[in-house]
């Protein structure tokens, strides 16, 4: 299944607008145009009428994503070096493919955005170990309004990025300033059943001066999502 004909056929009957197709997955019917195939809450691959399909990570580039992209799609994302490509050029959501295949998009060359990656990564690795170090420290405050602006405000759907972007993480990673407001929303977003418990267990772990697995996974996943408008900004 790989064009918008072939989705319709999959949606018949009682399954007419919505079919699951594995795990986390789906397929459901957007409109008379537009079908997608949606892994949690991200449509990855969207197929249109007019004869081409809509890419999009929803910034998560999991192994996961590129499989159900790699599997709905005409086309396939290969990954090296934690970038994805397409044809040898850069994968950037919402890319169009035709059904043929064929790149509609005009992709960026990878050159310039490997140097840059590069120097995200050592920012990012280098961030993340001292917060958690700071946190080992019992340094760790609770989160106030005290905090970073661009830290501390979201929107009423939970998109923490969208008052201030990424450019406001540059100035924590040049002047080494633990937010306690950027962990809560990390956390936040990890999708924990109960954010204050990890919160709280965190701050335990720094207490005890123990390095915190919590804290860790959390910010590195937090960053990886942010990684392309990192990069992008700098």
């Amino acid at each position: 299944m790989q064009t918008y004909e072939q989705a319709n056929e999959v949606l018949t009957g009682r399954c007419k607008n919505r079919r699951k197709l594995c795990n986390h997955t789906y397929l459901e019917r957007r409109n008379d145009e537009e079908i997608a195939v949606k892994l949690h809450g991200t449509d990855v691959v969207t197929y249109h009428r007019l004869n081409f399909c809509t890419l999009n990570s929803g910034g998560w580039k999991t192994p996961t994503t590129k499989n159900r992209i790699n599997t709905y799609a005409p086309v396939q994302i290969y990954q090296k070096s934690g970038l994805w490509y397409i044809d040898g050029k850069l994968f950037e959501d919402h890319c169009h493919i035709s059904d043929g295949g064929a790149v509609l998009t005009v992709l960026e060359d990878p050159a310039e955005t490997i140097t840059k990656k590069r120097k995200i990564d050592r920012m990012v690795a280098k961030y993340i170990k001292d917060f958690c170090a700071h946190i080992k420290a019992g340094k760790l405050e609770d989160p106030s309004n005290g905090d970073c602006w661009g830290c501390l405000m979201a929107d009423n759907d939970g998109n923490n990025d969208i008052m201030t972007g990424v450019n406001h993480y540059f100035d924590h990673f040049k002047e080494e300033y633990f937010v306690p407001s950027l962990l809560w929303k990390a956390i936040n977003e990890a999708g924990y059943t109960n954010p204050s418990f990890i919160w709280a267990m965190i701050k335990m772990d720094g207490e005890k001066g123990k390095d915190s697995y919590h804290a860790l996974q959390t910010l590195q996943r937090y960053f990886r999502k942010r990684k392309d408008k990192l990069i992008a900004a700098l």
